[in-house]
């Protein structure tokens, strides 16, 4: 079946769907996006309860046939406790080699993306699903990070053709897909009407493995890990426990190593270009002589919570989040961003700034 038939055969119900399906192929090819039909689609997909009819992507899409998928999801607005888990968690699927997807939203999703990525070197590509077309991105805030995404060799997915209007439904039918894609889906976090549940539903329906963050009774953000865990998911107890699951079934090597032919960074944006790389010069004395070096110009956005750190002493993250009154999920996006530029180091402790400005 060629694209236009099956583009064609998904508009069904359309009034003018002749005239839909070619703006809708003239609109991917203009934006270099792929249409991928079911015999394109990893075998996770394949073998699920939700087959889309069609998927546009863009960036690395024969990854989506290489690689292992893990998701990885969670609330938009995660505690400390969270946030670590799953830069930990996701460290050690990169290392294993294990591709991460999830759904490009605030909080763990983002955090997830960021983490697979930040590595200059030993990043492992990493997959977000859209819950809009190509012609967007939503949130809005996570342009850059898409673009990470894609610099990256990772590949970007979506069920609307470019210039769909984003409805409320389309939401649970990206979790859907981020299940559907996904060998194991592990939840961090998530309140009684987290959006997250519809996408651990999806894995337990579709008998995918599903693994829970366990945490605290009285926590409302262990509200929907506690249900889960009653419904037969799994306690995540390690960062090492995905991968151990994934051994055990065939699916990954012991001991494998990841060996990544796109090592090196090969993209910083134009704001990245314009506002650090391209600071102003000053004169330097170095051993007798005046140098010329260059002052990294830092991002307004950025610059807010560096005057709240220091080299020496970590500041505790809530500590940070209550100075700059910024949301706990927007503060870590902001924190990943700024380790991946060396602008800052976090620990257990909290954060502080390196000596790298």
């Amino acid at each position: 079946m060629n694209i236009y038939r099956s583009v064609y055969s998904s508009l069904k119900g359309s009034k003018d769907r002749k005239e839909r399906a070619e703006r809708i192929i003239n609109d991917c090819q203009r934006l270099g996006v792929s249409i991928l039909t079911p015999s394109q689609y990893p075998l996770t997909l394949q073998n699920s309860h939700f087959v889309p009819p069609i998927l546009f992507a863009e960036g690395n899409v024969a990854q989506l046939n290489e690689q292992v998928f893990v998701s990885i999801i969670g609330t938009r607005n995660p505690s400390e406790y969270g946030v670590r888990v799953t830069k930990g968690l996701t460290d050690q699927l990169r290392r294993d080699g294990v591709t991460v997807v999830s759904g490009l939203a605030n909080g763990i999703d983002g955090i997830a993306h960021m983490s697979s990525i930040c590595k200059t070197k030993d990043y492992i590509p990493t997959v977000a699903v859209l819950p809009c077309g190509h012609d967007t991105t939503y949130p809005t805030g996570h342009r850059e990070l898409r673009a990470r995404i894609l610099s990256h060799n990772g590949t970007v997915i979506s069920l609307y053709p470019p210039y769909s209007t984003l409805k409320k439904y389309h939401f649970l039918e990206r979790n859907q897909l981020v299940a559907g894609l996904s060998l194991i889906t592990v939840l961090i976090e998530g309140g009684e009407r987290s959006g997250s549940l519809s996408t651990a539903s999806a894995a337990l329906k579709a008998s995918r493995e599903l693994y829970v963050l366990p945490g605290r009774i009285d926590d409302p953000l262990s509200v929907a890990p506690l249900q889960l865990l009653n419904m037969g998911a799994k306690p995540l107890l390690s960062f090492e426990a995905i991968s151990f699951d994934l051994r055990d079934n065939g699916l990954l090597k012991c001991g494998f190593e990841t060996s990544n032919q796109h090592s090196e960074r090969i993209f910083i944006s134009s704001e990245f270009t314009g506002q650090i790389s391209g600071g102003s010069s000053k004169n330097t004395l170095v051993d007798g002589a005046t140098v010329k070096t260059q002052t990294r110009k830092i991002p307004e956005r950025w610059r807010n919570l560096l005057n709240h750190l220091n080299e020496k002493e970590y500041l505790h993250r809530d500590l940070l989040m209550r100075k700059v009154s910024i949301p706990c999920g927007d503060l870590d996006t902001l924190l990943l961003e700024m380790e991946m530029e060396d602008l800052v180091e976090t620990n257990s402790s909290g954060v502080r700034k390196t000596s790298r400005l």
